[in-house]
């Protein structure tokens, strides 16, 4: 009785949820706009992937937003190249995932998760036809997993970290997680946790995102325009900032005046490129910078080059640390570089472990004040090199853990 009641609340929370959204879009907000109209025009996308896909089955992966698809790609990867008879099926449940990676190669339908509700989830489960689930990290969707669940269908979590909360500790939650084949899970924490909550198919395999990292250190990447505008300076790389990070950004360029600065915006709109150039007056914009030397702040208006740039970089600062919590400290990790960040940390076990191994250092106050000085930091690149070489080849672990659970 009690789950059958806990269902029915989060038909009815989902519902209003599914409302406040549309509502949100009525008032011209872009990300809210952009979520109906993607699944709009998801029954069509179904047509099409129907018509033209080339393999019966398909396996499908899903990713919250683009931070969930980094922690994923390797492992999504590796599926492409182990199960070469299905069809992919990449889905995103929020517009900056999808916008970024909605063009992601050797997979056939990229598309917008469908709205927890049987209307909605039957027909995409019969267009799809899905082998295997995997979801990246804790996206979780109780209405979904319980129609994977009656159709038979494997579902799996994997890079996925848990912790104890009151939704977490409902009945349904304990039930969705219960069917699941397996979660591969980052930490021990999370581990024992869900040991404690009664689920035993749960294994550590570590953060697949450092595969993922390591692999865009490995890349070929060239940027006149970066190289064009450090010269042979040493470079600060500040990597997705918020407004909330800016007076820490004015502080370093204070203390590092003959370095250069190199600003990455979270999100690059004309709104958010406006807020720093109000702040920082001498930045450029990447876009408009191939000839100017004249100043040591620019300001990257461009996507994708984030996690290839901190090849350029002499140290890093990571925002979000004075916001909901810091961004990805792994990427810049890779390069071997000491990294600065926020005071909102703690809920990112790779972010506690830099700073134990002596790679990372926080900022407490705007002011930008920290306990290290960068013209003569200690070389980080052996501590990080040990880390990378300890915590690596997660994506293999977690691939071991689903051939063991599936027979496809």
């Amino acid at each position: 009785m009690l789950i059958r009641i806990q269902y029915l609340l989060y038909r009815f929370a989902i519902r209003f949820y599914h409302l406040g959204i549309r509502i949100a879009s009525w008032v011209l907000s872009d990300k809210a706009t952009a979520w109906v109209k993607g699944r709009k025009e998801l029954k069509p996308q179904l047509a099409r992937f129907t018509l033209e896909k080339l393999n019966e089955k398909s396996i499908w992966v899903h990713c919250a937003s683009a931070g969930e698809y980094e922690q994923g790609r390797a492992f999504l990867e590796e599926l492409q190249g182990r199960f070469t008879a299905y069809n992919f099926v990449l889905t995103f449940f929020s517009p900056s995932g999808y916008e970024l990676y909605h063009n992601v190669d050797k997979v056939d339908l990229v598309c917008y998760l469908p709205r927890d509700c049987s209307r909605d989830t039957l027909p995409f489960l019969r267009a799809i036809d899905p082998a295997m689930v995997f979801f990246i990290n804790n996206d979780h969707w109780l209405q979904l997993t319980h129609q994977l669940y009656r159709s038979g269908i494997p579902y799996f979590w994997i890079n996925a970290t848990f912790s104890d909360s009151w939704f977490n500790r409902l009945s349904m939650v304990k039930t969705s997680w219960s069917r699941s084949k397996a979660i591969c899970v980052q930490h021990q924490s999370s581990l024992q946790f869900l040991k404690a909550s009664g689920i035993n198919q749960v294994y550590k395999v570590g953060d697949t995102r450092i595969d993922s990292v390591l692999k865009h250190k490995d890349t070929e990447f060239e940027n006149g325009i970066i190289e064009s505008f450090i010269q042979d300076k040493k470079v600060i790389l500040y990597g997705s900032i918020w407004p909330e990070d800016i007076p820490v950004v004015k502080s370093f360029i204070a203390q590092y005046p003959q370095w250069s600065h190199i600003l990455f915006p979270h999100e690059v709109s004309e709104g958010m490129i406006s807020i720093i150039q109000k702040e920082i007056d001498q930045a450029v914009r990447y876009t408009s910078s191939i000839e100017s030397t004249a100043t040591n702040a620019m300001i990257v208006n461009t996507v994708g080059i984030l996690k290839y740039a901190y090849r350029y970089a002499t140290a890093a600062y990571i925002g979000g640390g004075f916001g909901k919590g810091i961004h990805n400290t792994l990427e810049p990790a890779a390069y071997g570089i000491p990294i600065v960040f926020g005071p909102k940390y703690q809920k990112f076990q790779e972010a506690k472990d830099l700073i134990s191994i002596g790679a990372a250092h926080t900022v407490e106050g705007p002011e930008g004040t920290i306990n290290i000085n960068l013209d003569d930091s200690t070389d980080v690149k052996p501590a990080l090199g040990d880390y990378f070489l300890k915590n690596r080849d997660g994506v293999i672990k977690a691939m071991k853990i689903v051939e063991k659970h599936t027979f496809v």
